[in-house]
Order: structure tokens, then C-alpha cells, then sequence
């Protein structure tokens, strides 16, 4: 698809735009936009549409898009760009009025601002007002097109964050239905086990800890080869790509995984007050019951029913699992390649 014609010449020299288009993506982008709005200075219009996804493509506006004369259009995307190996924050079309802001490249920290703050540079670039080296803390590269990058492990780790936001971790654990059902059946089944209340006063805290990290680790590891999440490059050109996925999907299902162990612990704890007698539980340990072994046997009972958990996630598709893991993003480029894959395969 071709860009939109120059619009340079029609807004004149440098100077103020007469209005601001802010062109978003479905869900994140444009709640962020509808954001941003308020807190410009211009006159602000809000566009929803799905934008394009390939690092390869130009910065244009949807051709069902209109953008008046003296306007300038900023597109917000949840597509992470790179330029090389720098992750993009921005980049400036001055001759076609038209900006855009990867808002993974925003990172989770601040995000708000610096998109607030992004967009204002951005402007500032297309009215002729260069942003003096920098969008916040990220240099400038010039053009065409002008490009707002970051660099080294701050950058990439930036990037991780930003994309890790964009899948919405904490979405995970009600979309792995029968994954919760299998743990909370081993998790109700252990709490009334008095081998495990025996067993929980002897381990100390450093052994309980190992075992809900050993707990989380292998939920994790079982979703990402059960649902064949890891991303096995075919060539060296996409190695990087695919290590930054690969750790967006760690990352992702660490969280989510972290969710639902806290789940686990909680409704554990409600299981102890209603169902465990303290007399009973000091019979069979032959010592009392303290705050200290009831925490023992939360955090016991809550790493293996996490393990059990894993056993559910055997009854969910691997598309339920993408779809709670993933952002629609990382869907939509397996989607992509999905084709160019099966091919290889065969």
C-alpha cells in the first residue's frame, strides 16, 4: 500500500499543526491514545483501526482515514519495531506528516508519560521543531525517517517489559480453566493429607522456597513445550527476533504462573480456617500447631498443587493457551508465519 501524498508543503513552514489525528491500534493503544488526548495541547482527534505489522513497512494512515489539511497523524502501535538491533520508539515522516510510537519500546514503567511524552516530540519533529537529540531518555537517529531508538541490554529490557505488558499476564489464570480445576482438586486433596502435615514441620524455609520455585518453573516449562510456544529460528537473520519473543513468553507465563500459585496460597488459607482442626493436625505432628507450620503447609500444599496444575493444562487446546499467553500481536505474526512453517516441515 503506498503512502498518503506530501502534506509538508500545505501545512507551510514550522509552527504549530492545526490538529493532531492520533491513528491506534484495538485495545491498549487506543485506550492510551483516548489518554493522551486530554493532556496535548492541539486539537486532538482519536482513530481506531488495526495497523500494519511488518518492521518493513512504510509509516502511513490507513487509506480510510482522513487527515485535513494542516493536520498531522500519529500512529500508536503495540507492533515492537526495530531498527537493526535498537529497539524504535519513534520515527518521524516529515514529508508525509505522519509519525508513529511502539509503545513496547515505552517500556512498563512510566508508560503513560512517556507515550504523553513521545507524541509531543513527535509533533514537534513534523512541525519543524526538532526534539534537540532525544524523545526522554532515547536518542535520536536522523532520517529519512527520523528514528527514536534505544540502545544496548537497557533498551532490549525495555522492550521485553513493554511487550510483556502488551500480553496482559495477569489474564492467564482465567483462561486456563481446567489447569485451575486440576489444582485446586490436588490442592483441596493435601490439605487434609497428614502425611503432608507432617512433612511440612520438618522442611525448612529455604527447602519450601526451592520447592515452589521448582513448582513454578516446571508449570512453566510444561505450558511452553506441551503448547509448542518456543520459537526455533530458521536463519540467523531471525535469531534475535525469535530470543526476544522467547523471553516475552517466559516472562509472560512466569507472571501468570506467580498469579496463580498467590491464588493457590489464598484459597489454601481459607481451606486451614474452615476445614483443618488445629487438635487433629497437633495429634498427628505431636507438637502444636503454629502460625509458622500453617505457613509451612500453605506454601507445600500450593507448590505441588501447582505441579498438578499441569496435568490441566494437558485438557486445554494450544489455542487457549496462546490466547491467554499471548498479546494479539505475537498471535497475529504465528498466524503469519504458520503457513511459511508448514511448508518447511513438510
Amino acid at each position: 500500500m503506498p503512502r498518503r501524498g506530501t502534506r509538508s508543503e500545505e501545512r507551510g513552514s514550522a509552527g504549530e499543526p492545526e490538529g493532531v489525528v492520533l491513528v491506534a491500534d484495538p485495545g491498549a493503544p487506543i485506550a492510551l491514545a483516548r489518554h493522551v488526548q486530554d493532556r496535548l495541547q492541539w486539537d486532538v482527534s482519536v482513530v481506531c483501526r488495526r495497523l500494519p505489522a511488518d518492521d518493513l513497512d512504510q509509516i502511513r494512515v490507513p487509506d480510510d482515514v482522513s487527515v485535513d489539511e494542516g493536520h498531522v497523524a500519529v500512529l500508536l502501535t503495540d507492533h515492537p519495531r526495530r531498527h537493526g538491533l535498537h529497539p524504535v520508539v519513534a520515527e518521524v515522516e516529515t514529508e508525509a506528516a505522519t509519525g508513529l510510537v511502539s509503545l513496547p519500546s515505552l517500556g512498563a514503567i512510566r508508560f503513560r508519560e512517556r507515550a504523553t511524552q513521545a507524541v509531543e516530540r513527535v509533533v514537534g519533529e513534523l512541525c519543524g521543531e526538532p526534539s534537540g537529540g532525544a524523545v526522554g531518555p532515547f536518542p535520536r537517529e536522523d532520517g529519512p525517517p527520523v528514528r527514536f531508538v534505544t540502545g544496548g541490554r537497557h533498551g532490549r529490557l525495555r522492550m521485553v517489559s513493554g511487550m510483556v505488558r502488551a500480553n496482559r499476564p495477569w489474564r492467564l489464570l482465567p483462561h486456563l480453566s481446567k489447569a485451575f480445576a486440576a489444582a485446586l482438586a490436588v490442592l483441596a486433596y493435601e490439605m487434609l493429607n497428614q502425611t503432608i502435615w507432617q512433612l511440612s514441620g520438618t522442611l525448612g524455609a529455604g527447602r519450601l522456597g526451592l520447592a515452589a520455585v521448582l513448582a513454578i518453573a516446571t508449570l512453566v516449562a510444561w505450558l511452553i513445550i506441551d503448547h509448542q510456544m518456543w520459537e526455533r529460528p530458521d536463519d540467523q537473520d531471525e535469531r534475535d527476533l525469535a530470543v526476544l519473543f522467547n523471553v516475552t513468553t517466559v516472562a509472560t507465563l512466569l507472571i501468570g504462573v506467580l498469579f496463580l500459585y498467590v491464588g493457590l496460597l489464598v484459597i489454601g488459607f481459607v481451606v486451614d480456617l474452615v476445614l483443618v482442626d488445629s487438635g487433629l493436625v497437633s495429634s498427628v505432628t505431636r507438637e502444636p500447631v503454629t502460625l509458622a507450620h500453617r505457613a509451612s503447609l500453605l506454601c507445600l500444599v500450593a507448590s505441588i498443587a501447582t505441579v498438578g496444575g499441569a496435568l490441566g493444562t494437558g485438557f486445554e487446546s494450544d489455542e487457549a493457551v496462546r490466547q491467554a499467553a499471548y498479546g494479539f500481536r505475537q498471535r497475529e505474526r504465528l498466524e503469519r508465519d504458520a503457513p511459511r512453517r508448514s511448508d518447511q516441515e513438510q
